[in-house]
């Protein structure tokens, strides 16, 4: 039997380790087990990505910023200088009202062509810089006034971004770029990256495309992931969610491993999850034991 363990930090212990001491329940039972780290963006992802280190040119950026000015601070920092806010871009976003032309060849020759990878919250790989659904839109904290005033910059923004040269790849002009998936990302630092030509992923979508996470789950017979705590709020979290939608793509069954559950059998199959295991406070391995060889063939 081989079983895939791609799991979170729980317990303490870093994805990797997490996910050894959960495999170790499998190994006992006579699988073969295979460990893939996932995590969120932070320091649980570098830790992950550490753990999975090859031969990788890729530049990955953590778009953890939740400011509108977010996207000009990006480019600024990769560009080595420029705007570093919306209104040194463009000023009140009127017609003639930008500071100045952007140059994104120099950019992306700058980063020697590596392919870039805007490393975003779960949740944020959908949204978008502009448009009802954009970043002011969402700012409730704001007069309608200054929403729409806010809007027209972001507008003009993308617009500035597309007439800098932007990437074969990217979408191909500033309202393409605007409504993009992920252009709203950190803050609106997305749109930056996919300006540059680069993708938008989750911390678990990078992490599961380094490890070729689907090749994995397609030659498993089970998969199992892992976190602390598996309730009714968030049902495990980002690296769980990931780990289920991939398995249950590819008809592979999965369970949870959890310090503690709090949710019924009949949630966790609308879930697309066969079962959870909760294992305390107490060693993982000999408290996934019994549960391993139970599901073990």
């Amino acid at each position: 039997m081989r079983v895939l363990v791609a799991a979170d930090a729980m317990a303490g212990f870093d994805a990797w380790r997490a996910g050894a001491r959960i495999g170790g329940a499998w190994r006992s039972a006579g699988a073969e087990v295979a460990l893939v780290p996932l995590a969120e963006l932070g320091p649980s992802w570098r830790s992950a990505k550490e753990n999975l280190a090859g031969p990788d040119n890729t530049l990955f950026i953590p778009l953890d910023g939740h400011d509108h000015d977010s996207g000009p601070m990006l480019l600024s920092f990769l560009a080595g200088g420029g705007p570093s806010s919306l209104v040194d871009a463009v000023g009140t976003a009127g017609p003639d009202s930008r500071a100045q032309r952007l140059d994104l060849g120099t950019v992306r020759a700058h980063l020697a062509e590596r392919p870039l990878v805007g490393l975003c919250r779960s949740g944020e790989q959908d949204a978008v810089l502009a448009g009802v659904r954009g970043l002011a839109g969402a700012r409730t904290d704001l007069p309608l006034s200054r929403r729409l005033a806010l809007d027209r910059m972001l507008v003009a923004w993308a617009d500035l971004l597309a007439s800098g040269g932007t990437a074969p790849t990217a979408p191909p002009d500033g309202a393409a770029l605007a409504a993009a998936p992920g252009s709203g990302a950190g803050g609106g630092a997305g749109v930056v990256v996919l300006a540059l030509g680069g993708r938008v992923l989750t911390g678990p979508e990078a992490l599961g495309e380094i490890a070729d996470l689907d090749r994995t789950i397609a030659a498993a017979d089970l998969v199992v992931t892992g976190c602390d705590e598996f309730d009714v709020d968030v049902w495990g979290g980002p690296v769980v969610a990931h780990v289920v939608a991939r398995a249950n793509a590819a008809g592979r069954p999965v369970v949870v491993i959890a310090r503690t559950n709090r949710t019924s059998l009949a949630g966790q199959r609308e879930h697309g999850i066969e079962a959870v295991h909760a294992v305390g406070d107490g060693d993982i391995t000999d408290g996934c034991l019994s549960f391993a060889r139970s599901w073990f063939w």
